[in-house]
């Protein structure tokens, strides 16, 4: 599997370029937080222990949410400084078909995220 780096975009004042589209932010984000999820242990210096790796996708069906909730909000606030979350702004919701939503509100770019996984 390959590695991701997460791209930087530097200005004077804001990791964000001022220019920048709410649909490439979205986009932008979207991808990083699903690499958060799905990247576990890595030899990788920039992968690290980052991810919350799909075996703790796979058990917070079986296990608690609010737990998966957190440790997803702390791992966005800490590797991905574009965005602050809180436990509010994120909500899980699965099926009996195995497909896994996380459901993300961000208020202050009025975006509302929605990743998908199909875990069986």
């Amino acid at each position: 599997m390959r590695g991701f780096i997460f791209p930087l975009s530097v200005s004077n004042n804001s990791l964000l370029e001022s220019s920048e589209t709410n649909s490439s932010f979205e986009s932008s984000i979207k991808g990083k937080i699903k690499m958060l999820i799905t990247t576990g242990q890595s030899s990788r210096p920039y992968c690290g222990d980052y991810g919350l790796g799909l075996e703790k996708v796979f058990s917070m069906l079986g296990g608690n949410v609010n737990s998966f909730k957190q440790d997803l909000v702390d791992k966005v606030n800490k590797f991905i400084p574009e965005v602050k979350l809180s436990l509010t702004d994120v909500t899980i919701e699965s099926d009996s078909e195995g497909k896994l939503g996380i459901n993300i509100t961000y208020p202050e770019r009025d975006l509302d995220l929605m990743i998908s996984f199909q875990l069986f």
